[in-house]
């Protein structure tokens, strides 16, 4: 699947804007990357689908409700989605090159537009969200903001711009800002082309061109210039995975003890030692219900107490059939390495046709040693010689073939009711979080209806 941008906004009309122009427009267009928007309002409340309400303490303005935000949030982010989740802020960490080649390397972003005084600064907790700023200024909204991001990682796509060096000898590509250009007439008004451009010497338009750089950082962003060369590129990539904002070379705006230090460790310690920790699943039993408290005891034997949020989602599954693996039809599948050397499903999940696009691809699944999860559009054949039937999922230009037997169950999403979640039901929760009190919180839940068990 090509990379993709999801926005959470209360104006979806106002995209794509800009971004169906020029190179970005023209890359939409061939499909090299795609964009999705998404109402907030539709997970709001009452008559007229109020999503804020007054400041906790007294002030100015309104506060986006944070069990509103959440609710949109799961709603386009599904279990596997490793998106990053940013949310446009003035206060945030600040946008720079070295995150947009980050972004422009994964999958996509997904990116919640606020809007009035602020939004609750729970969800931005519950719910890991990046606090992303573009300068030192407000504006009245995010979504402007959010443009601009998407226009900096999707120039940066292949097959987006005529040139690859384009990209490689821009501002802050290298630490520095970009050195000046010219082109015809070599005379305009006076003014001239610097002969050593004019040279057809390399070297030396290469030097020319290092030095005009070194001397515009110098007088236009003496913090970048301050640092070591061969930090600059840690210190951008460094500050922006940490959430942290720089003013004034590493001198920290709203600087604490506390951050200072945290940036310090940053620096010293290995990127893979930053890396957040992974979901909590739990899979189980419901045993007991006092709520918005569950018991579950889970398949290992432990018995688990979650809390449930009040907005959570809840989902279920439905028992399905081959019949309903219709050519196309986008499907997740656990499979499990096969003594043939194949591999075999273990489980394949339906989703509703609204969810397509969401989470493709394939990555390793903890519900068994050595399962993946292959998210995709299937279809199914009888291959000769091969016991059961093959499922050809298509993910972001491949493709895996598992083989399906009579004993993988396959299983359809379907909407839920909370009132059903009773003890003896199957359940699975995909992401649950720790709090600061020890107790897990969910936002999240799937049960099987019928007496189902959840195959994921």
């Amino acid at each position: 699947m090509a990379w993709c941008a999801t926005i959470l906004t209360l104006f979806p009309e106002i995209f794509p804007g800009p971004l169906g122009a020029s190179l970005a427009g023209d890359a939409l267009k061939r499909g090299l990357w795609s964009l999705e928007t998404r109402q907030i309002r539709e997970h709001g409340l009452g008559r007229h689908r109020s999503v804020d309400d007054t400041p906790a303490g007294g002030g100015p303005g309104m506060i986006m409700r944070a069990d509103i935000l959440a609710a949109a949030l799961d709603a386009v982010i599904a279990v596997d989605d490793s998106r990053p989740r940013l949310i446009m802020t003035p206060r945030g960490v600040p946008f720079a090159q070295a995150a947009a080649r980050e972004l422009a390397a994964g999958q996509g972003v997904v990116i919640l537009c606020g809007r009035f005084e602020g939004v609750d600064e729970r969800v931005i907790e519950a719910r890991g969200l990046r606090e992303v700023s573009i300068g030192d200024f407000v504006l009245a909204g995010g979504e402007i903001a959010a443009m601009a991001i998407i226009e900096s990682c999707v120039r940066l796509l292949p097959g987006v711009m005529g040139k690859e060096a384009s990209g490689r000898e821009e501002s802050f590509e290298h630490g520095l800002l970009e050195y000046p250009h010219y082109t015809r007439p070599r005379e305009w008004e006076g003014h001239t082309i610097p002969e050593v451009l004019l040279s057809g010497d390399h070297g030396r338009i290469e030097a020319w061109r290092r030095a005009e750089a070194e001397r515009l950082t110098r007088e236009r962003r003496p913090d970048l210039f301050k640092l070591k060369p061969v930090r600059r590129e840690e210190y951008s990539q460094r500050i922006w995975r940490l959430g942290l904002k720089p003013s004034g070379g590493l001198r920290m705006q709203r600087a604490s003890v506390i951050a200072f230090v945290a940036m310090a460790l940053a620096l010293a310690l290995p990127a893979s030692a930053q890396q957040p920790q992974p979901p909590i699943r739990v899979r189980g039993t419901i045993e007991a219900v006092d709520a918005p408290n569950l018991t579950i005891k889970s398949r290992t034997g432990e018995t688990v107490k979650i809390r449930l949020a009040d907005n959570a989602r809840v989902t279920s599954f439905v028992k399905a059939n081959v019949a309903d693996l219709k050519p196309n039809t986008y499907v997740g599948v656990t499979s499990v390495p096969a003594a043939d050397g194949g591999e075999k499903a273990v489980s394949v999940h339906i989703f509703p046709e609204e969810r397509r696009g969401t989470a493709e691809g394939r990555a390793a699944w903890d519900l068994l040693p050595d399962s993946k999860m292959t998210t995709g559009a299937v279809n199914i054949g009888q291959v000769e010689g091969v016991q059961g039937q093959v499922l050809t999922v298509t993910y972001k230009g491949q493709e895996a073939k598992i083989r399906l037997t009579p004993e993988s169950p396959i299983v359809a999403y379907s909407t839920g009711d909370r009132s059903e979640l009773k003890p003896g039901v199957k359940i699975v929760i995909f992401s649950a979080t720790r709090g600061e009190d020890g107790t897990l919180q969910a936002a999240a839940i799937t049960y099987g209806r019928d007496g189902l068990t959840p195959p994921m």
